[in-house]
């Protein structure tokens, strides 16, 4: 089971490793959690993150994540 406030956790932690790990678990984890809009929103912050490395693959994560997510 995805622990999605560990994931959001990370995703605002100080440590781009933890960053990096977020982006990787939002991307391949986002059809299966239970708050989508929080996972999107993390996902949106995420874009602007001083890592180009989560920048970008948090903005590969928007268009895949796009069609699971409600009230498009």
């Amino acid at each position: 089971m995805v622990d999605q406030a560990e994931i959001h956790r990370k995703c605002i932690s100080d440590n781009f490793e933890d960053r990096r790990e977020a982006v990787n678990q939002l991307r391949t984890n986002f059809a299966i959690l239970p708050d989508k809009e929080s996972a999107w929103q993390d996902l949106i912050r995420l874009t602007g993150d001083e890592d180009s490395y989560v920048r970008f693959w948090a903005a590969n994560a928007l268009g895949a994540a796009f069609s699971a997510v409600p009230d498009k």
